[in-house]
């Protein structure tokens, strides 16, 4: 390694880094910023330039239990949706299956492909129901 390399190892050692929510806040920044140049809003530029400015804080910090806390929360907020991506792009993937979340616990469920209306117990509650295959 050169020293520029091993400086920027350095300081960056006991920094918290990228986590899923920094990753969400880029992807809205870049939207912002996107629909603030073409509809030639400057306080949407603004406010993605804000959230960049976030980021660069976040993943800066050398307070790994909030950021980390942080992150926890967001996860755990956008769960459902995120656990209803997961169920479409399996869905999508797998041609043999057909995946579905139970409504009594949200456990996820995996069923053959062309079976036409089947009935489901899911393995964790036990409750009953029913999906198209």
């Amino acid at each position: 390694m050169n020293k520029f390399q091993q400086k920027m190892y350095r300081f960056m050692q006991g920094r918290y880094g990228y986590d899923k929510l920094s990753s969400f806040l880029l992807v809205c920044a870049a939207i912002l910023d996107i629909a603030g140049t073409f509809a030639r809003l400057t306080i949407l530029v603004l406010v993605a330039e804000v959230l960049l400015i976030y980021i660069i804080y976040r993943s800066m910090s050398r307070n790994m239990i909030k950021r980390s806390s942080e992150n926890a929360a967001f996860l755990e907020h956008t769960r459902g949706i995120r656990r209803r991506f997961l169920v479409c792009s399996r869905n999508l993937k797998d041609k043999e299956h057909r995946y579905s979340l139970c409504p009594g616990c949200g456990q996820m469920v995996r069923v053959p492909r062309h079976h036409g209306k089947v009935e489901i117990t899911c393995p964790k509650c036990g409750q009953t129901f029913e999906r198209r295959s």
